[in-house]
């Protein structure tokens, strides 16, 4: 059995956690998507999470989570079934 090192263990979380935020606005751009009235506010959220981003991130983390962004919408793209 091989146990997972400290790294191995960091990266996951911040993989689970990016994936979390990711899924969690799609989800909500997604229910606002449709719907013409809500295309200000989904601009406006669209808006604020990047600026979310470039507030909270620094480099390293801002590779990070553009690898794992790529790796879902790959996933995504790749499943016949979303």
């Amino acid at each position: 059995m091989i146990k997972e090192s400290q790294n191995d263990i960091a990266n996951k979380f911040e993989k689970e956690m990016f994936q979390t935020v990711i899924k969690k606005t799609a989800i909500g751009l997604h229910s606002k998507f449709e719907s013409a009235e809500h295309k200000k506010d989904v601009q406006r959220a669209v808006d604020d999470f990047v600026v979310f981003l470039s507030k909270n991130l620094d480099g390293p983390t801002f590779t990070k989570f553009n690898k794992i962004l790529n790796e879902l919408r790959s996933d995504v793209l790749n499943n016949k079934g979303h």
